[in-house]
């Protein structure tokens, strides 16, 4: 597939977990703005979402969402006709895997109104914690893995406070394997979804824009699983777009892209106005904008008690974290010099320059967050299965 698409090597999340950035693709907007940051806040009701300008002009619109933090709880539905919710289940194999978002999805295609041209967001949570990928993939990458106490599906946290003697760097390797097989066979389902729309006499004529919401981390600064800091192995994420015709096919883009670029270039490609996009650019654009160089791309996560933020110019990052008793952590990296982010540097000119552009992005910005939904006890057990509440 990526042979026919551009490729975006340096694409950068919104944010390392999975509802501030879906908000950010479908707004436009950084997560300063749309406001969606915490476990219970919702999308503005009346806010202009890319599925509702789509719907407006004349779109058929479809959601299949496998992640309970995208559900119409939180409005994520809106401009969707039908907006489909595969939600997390109490068995081992927690998030419902991509052979039922296909399912669904291709009973939706073969129904669709003939003629009508159609939008669909499909949203599929393997790879995700827990890892519990399935035959024959399993066998074939994590057929080592014989540990129980990770082999049902609990986190590598949960696998270390039950039994705290393990070995870390066995416990990494073992989540590693496990992880590689469930994006194997995310990457199968993907390919039979291609060949269905090939079949389908539809492939051609399509925009397909693949995406991750977000990366992993396997003890690259002794953390695990996401959405608890904004080092690259968590906001480096792959972005690919085929355009209709396969137009630009085998193109790779170095500049930055983000995730409010999404917006915009949907726009663009179907002919609407995208100057009223939000933060973002076309990525069709990127490649002979002079100022993509110098663009920051800026990043937030607030979901916890503390705050973290961080701006990538070109390639130079700052990340700051602030805790609740105020206390401040800034590090400053060169990601050319140090792409794995293990040497923090003293440059006190451009760490001042970085952190008064990241200053100007979160002021330039104003919330719109409708507020928060109070999670029930089923939304709550989902949560806390995906990794998003710890106990």
């Amino acid at each position: 597939f990526a042979a026919d698409t551009i490729v975006f090597d340096a694409a950068q999340a919104q944010s390392s977990w999975t509802k501030p950035v879906v908000a950010s693709i479908m707004t436009g907007l950084l997560p300063q703005a749309h406001g969606v940051q915490g476990r219970e806040d919702k999308i503005a009701p009346g806010a202009r979402t890319l599925a509702g300008i789509l719907q407006l002009a004349g779109y058929a619109t479809y959601a299949v969402s496998t992640n309970s933090t995208v559900f119409s709880d939180f409005n994520f539905d809106i401009g969707f006709h039908e907006f489909v919710e595969l939600g997390e289940r109490p068995v081992e194999e927690v998030h419902q895997f991509s052979d039922a978002v296909n399912s669904v999805f291709f009973e939706w295609i073969a129904a669709r109104p003939s003629g009508r041209p159609f939008f669909a967001f499909l949203h599929t949570t393997d790879p995700h914690e827990p890892y519990t990928p399935r035959e024959p993939y399993r066998g074939a990458l994590a057929n080592d893995v014989l540990n129980p106490a990770i082999t049902k599906g609990p986190s590598a946290r949960r696998a270390l406070a039950a039994d705290p003697t393990m070995d870390v760097e066995q416990l990494r390797r073992d989540m590693e394997h496990l992880y590689d097989a469930e994006i194997a066979f995310n990457d199968a389902q993907f390919g039979v979804l291609v060949e269905r729309l090939k079949a389908a006499g539809l492939y051609d004529s399509l925009l397909i824009i693949v995406l991750s919401d977000h990366g992993e981390e396997f003890q690259e600064h002794r953390g695990w699983s996401h959405g608890t800091t904004l080092y690259q192995e968590v906001v480096h994420v792959p972005l690919l777009v085929k355009l209709p015709g396969q137009a630009r096919a085998g193109e790779r883009v170095a500049q930055i892209a983000q995730h409010i670029d999404i917006f915009p270039t949907v726009m663009q490609v179907v002919g609407l106005d995208y100057s009223i996009a939000g933060s973002g650019v076309s990525l069709l654009d990127l490649p002979d904008l002079e100022i993509a160089q110098r663009r920051p791309a800026v990043s937030h996560l607030a979901h916890t008690d503390a705050l973290t933020e961080s701006v990538r110019v070109g390639a130079a990052k700052l990340i700051r974290r602030v805790r609740p008793d105020g206390v401040t952590w800034t590090r400053l990296f060169d990601l050319a010099e140090d792409p794995a982010e293990t040497m923090g540097l003293a440059r006190p000119v451009t760490e001042g320059l970085l952190r008064t552009i990241l200053k100007r992005a979160t002021l330039a910005e104003n919330s719109s967050s409708s507020g928060k939904l109070i999670l029930d006890p089923e939304m709550t057990e989902r949560l806390r299965a995906l990794g998003y509440i710890q106990d």
